[in-house]
């Protein structure tokens, strides 16, 4: 385990991604509690740290091979409202197929530029999977023969198009889904009790992300798909709330512990 570097200022920070440039993005909070976006090298050697235009508060949860980072700010939304910042810096706010603002979540993609999230529907309770690509929505994500399902997540796209992420049925729990074709894979981490949800993916199946226990403790996850083993990430550091956010190509994987 190695620590991720405070940005200059920061009192919390959350790593949520790193591309195969083994480059980290993710929010810090500084010390009014205003969020603020940052990627660079995990050590903090040349962060580079960003706001939106718009005033609200951004939280970076990917970054691609290309520099481009997709994320999600936090002023006047439910979960967020998705934005796509190009390798140049440019942003884009995210539109759901209406045309209105996405308000959810936009995660990991993969290196031809497809990323996936979702957002909330004009219904105010359901969520919407989405796939898009600089910025722009490109089309609907569904997972395959499953009824009642009240939110679609998916989180993270590799470059076989295989996707990860969490669902919620119909009982409100919530399961872990690795989509490839049409071969959905529906999974919950042992001792997981309501909460199994991925978070990443790469090219070799390995899929990071976390489950909650009985006292809805967090814990992060190592899966592989192939085999079906599980792997528990704790730093043994006493923490009680752990989530493995993304994984790169190298195996190696970005978290976050409450101490």
């Amino acid at each position: 385990y190695i620590s991720i570097a405070f940005p200059d200022g920061a009192v919390t920070v959350l790593p949520c991604c790193i591309n195969d440039d083994n480059i980290v993005a993710g929010g810090f909070t500084d010390a009014d509690g205003i969020l603020h976006g940052f990627y660079g090298p995990p050590d903090g050697s040349n962060y580079t740290l960003f706001d939106l235009d718009d005033g609200t508060t951004p939280e970076a949860r990917a970054i691609l091979n290309d520099g481009s980072i997709t994320g999600l700010s936090l002023g006047g939304f439910v979960f967020g409202e998705g934005f796509y910042r190009s390798p140049t810096g440019k942003v884009k706010i995210l539109q759901d197929p209406n045309g209105n603002v996405q308000d959810g979540v936009v995660q990991g993609g993969n290196d031809k530029g497809t990323y996936v999230g979702d957002y909330l529907d004009t219904d105010g309770s359901t969520r919407l999977g989405f796939e898009g690509k600089k910025g722009k929505y490109k089309k609907a994500f569904t997972l395959p023969g499953l009824e009642g399902v009240t939110s679609t997540n998916p989180r993270q796209i590799n470059n076989n198009n295989v996707v990860a992420g969490g669902y919620i049925d119909s009982s409100g729990i919530q399961h872990g889904f690795v989509l490839k074709g049409k071969k959905l894979t529906s999974f919950d981490a042992p001792g997981s009790v309501n909460v199994t949800t991925a978070e990443g993916i790469n090219d070799a199946g390995q899929v990071s992300g976390l489950y909650t226990d009985g006292s809805s403790n967090r814990h992060a996850f190592l899966y592989d798909v192939s085999t079906g083993d599980f792997t528990a990430i704790d730093p043994g550091n006493g923490s009680t709330a752990q989530e493995a956010w993304g994984i790169n190509n190298q195996g190696l994987i970005v978290g976050d512990t409450d101490s």
